[in-house]
């Protein structure tokens, strides 16, 4: 289990004060991943800083009733100037497990060859996102913290590897995910929470759901029907531009399940080249057309 109770965090951007959390509480049970839609630049990796208690609450309290996983990507655990196996031999006996199996499961995972017997400081920021993923998985967690997803890796063999590993974990593990894309949390999680910001003073960055609230009771809240909500989406993903795309073509999809059709999506998106600018417009044309030439 772990809760947050009362939980609040800001910090100084050195011109105006940023809070991530005001007052905060929420629960996260063993045997229920969580996912959290974080935008860019609303704190998510200060967030799964405090869960994995790198960093400390201003206010509140964060209680752990069980082993937490360091975030993936974290490399504050290991030392560069040492190979990955001296690394993950190191990090094994911290957690008292057996040097050994650490060190061959890391070395079959990473599939980095020679490169796991030199320096971290050699590697590409790819090769040491695949050793931190071995290196947080070979050990024994009750809860494994994400952010963002998997590793950005261009190797095949890894990611089939890890994809399967992780998928596994979750049927016997909790994973909570923090990411930005809506794609990356239906994949892994059960659960989603969403950390909300706003540029209105009076009203302070906060978790907006509670944590049993799925993707789908956003869309079930009164006042605007199912085809104008993903209208307004599609909308706003168009003007955002090209870092939504993901999330677009998901808005774009199930627009059309609820009865949308291919021009009404379309004008929706050319009403945006006004706000968004042609070049995002013609990409999420470009979406629309992928998606409706593949039905």
């Amino acid at each position: 289990m772990l809760e947050f109770e009362n939980v609040s965090k800001s910090f100084w951007t050195g011109t105006q004060r940023k809070v991530i959390l005001d007052k905060v509480s929420f629960r996260v049970e063993l045997g229920r991943s969580l996912g959290i839609l974080a935008p860019n630049g609303t704190g998510k990796t200060t967030l799964i800083n405090m869960m994995a208690g790198l960093e400390q609450p201003d206010e509140g309290e964060i209680r752990r009733g069980c082993r937490i996983s360091f975030p993936l990507g974290f490399m504050g655990g290991t030392v560069s100037k040492h190979s990955a196996m001296e690394n993950s031999r190191y990090i094994a006996r911290i957690y008292g497990l057996d040097p050994d199996y650490v060190e061959a499961y890391c070395r079959w995972l990473c599939g980095l060859g020679e490169y796991f017997d030199q320096p971290l400081g050699t590697y590409s920021s790819g090769m040491r996102a695949r050793f931190h993923f071995a290196l947080m998985l070979a050990l024994d967690f009750d809860m494994y913290l994400i952010d963002e997803g998997m590793p950005s890796s261009t190797d095949v063999e890894f990611n089939r590897k890890a994809g399967e590993i992780l998928q596994e974990r979750l049927r016997s593990t909790t994973v909570v995910i923090v990411s930005h894309q809506p794609d990356v949390l239906q994949k892994f999680a059960s659960e989603a929470a969403v950390l909300m910001a706003t540029h209105d003073h009076s009203l302070l960055p906060r978790f907006d759901t509670v944590i049993d609230m799925a993707y789908d009771r956003f869309y079930a809240r009164p006042g605007l029907d199912l085809k104008s909500r993903y209208i307004a989406t599609i909308a706003a993903l168009t003007a955002l531009g090209g870092q939504t795309a993901p999330q677009l073509r998901i808005n774009i999809q199930a627009g059309l399940k609820v009865g949308l059709t291919e021009t009404e999506i379309a004008e929706t998106i050319w009403q945006m080249a006004l706000y968004g600018g042609l070049p995002a417009a013609i990409s999420a044309l470009n979406t629309l057309r992928a998606i409706c030439g593949d039905k």
